[in-house]
Order: structure tokens, then sequence, then C-alpha cells
């Protein structure tokens, strides 16, 4: 009887580390394309927002590998979860294998509202594709604001034009967030004792 209260156990713990698992953005909002540096249009296959979904490629094979979106110089796009968020979001930036010399910056926004384009927006900081991957955290944005659920958030292009024509600022892999725990999470953890 006790190895079922155990089994029992770990699969409830099981259970809400699951519930903590990274999300990854499902929908994109408000996509406002900027520029590349020379003034002309982005190529229509940065443009794709649906490479910005999900969990990233993290394939900077150039020139085959388009599984980004570039925001061009001033460009903007705003994602969400399908769930609220809390903490850190997780972002994946594409720069080719080619970052010495050639910087792209955002800066990160989270919004908390009904929809995107009425939401309420809050600056974290300012990302740069030479620290992709690392974790940018939430803390002083929930508490500066006393907000700790958001429902969006907004990336944009800060870049500074570096000299060629093409560059098209800030491009976006991927972008995963920390989940609000279910309910019953820490309730599960409780029954560990048994």
């Amino acid at each position: 009887m006790k190895t079922m209260k155990v089994i029992g156990a770990l699969a409830m713990i099981s259970l809400a580390g699951a519930a903590q698992a990274q999300i990854w953005a499902s929908a994109a909002h408000n996509y406002v394309q900027g520029l590349q540096e020379d003034g002309s249009p982005l190529p229509l296959d940065r443009t794709n927002t649906a490479n910005a979904l999900g969990a990233p490629q993290n394939d900077d094979s150039f020139p085959d590998t388009i599984n980004f979106v570039s925001l061009g110089f001033g460009g903007q796009l705003t994602l969400s979860f399908g769930e609220q968020f809390k903490d850190n979001i997780y972002w994946y930036e594409t720069t080719f294998n080619a970052q010495g010399g050639h910087y792209e910056y955002a800066d990160l926004y989270v919004g908390t509202g009904a929809d995107a384009l009425s939401a309420t927006y809050y600056l974290v900081g300012n990302l740069s594709n030479l620290t992709e991957g690392v974790p940018m955290s939430l803390a002083t944005v929930q508490g500066n604001t006393g907000i700790g659920a958001w429902d969006f958030v907004k990336f944009v292009d800060t870049s500074s034009f570096i000299g060629l024509p093409y560059a098209d600022g800030f491009d976006i892999d991927g972008v995963g967030a920390d989940p609000i725990p279910a309910p019953g999470a820490a309730a599960l953890l409780g029954l560990g004792g048994l």
C-alpha cells in the first residue's frame, strides 16, 4: 500500500511539474513591418509571423533557413501565448552566425488587457542579438506595477544602421514564457508526504 502512495505522490508531483513547463508564443498580433537599412521593404520570406510562434528552431544556416520573422528597422510585433504568463520571457533571435559587427536590438514590453491593440504595455528592457536565449526577468516591472500576470509580449526594433543595405533589424525565431501555475499544482505537491 505504501508503494502505491509513493507512486501516486510521484505522479502528482510530475503533473505539478508539467504545469510549470515553459509555454511558447501561439499567436501574432499587430505586426508593423519596418524597412531594410536601404529603405526598401523586407523580403517577403522574412515577414511570416508564424515563424515566431512555437519553440525556436535555433538553426542559423545561411541562406537556406528562414525560420524567423524580421521586424525591420523600427518595426514591431506583439505575441500572445493562449494563456497568461509571468516571471520570465525567453527569446531567440537569428543573425545567421554573423553577430560580430551585426548588432540588432529591440525593446521588450509586456502588456495586459483584453486584446493586443488596447492592452497597456510596460517596458521591461532592451534585448541584443548578442545575448539571445538569456531569460528576461519580469521581476522589476511586476514589482513596479503590482501586476503579476501578463497577456502579451511586444518587441520594438531599436537597431542602429550598420552600413549594410540589406540589414533588417531584430529577428524573432521563438519566444517562451513562464506560465501561471494551475490552481491545483501547489495542493498536489503538498500530497507528497502521504
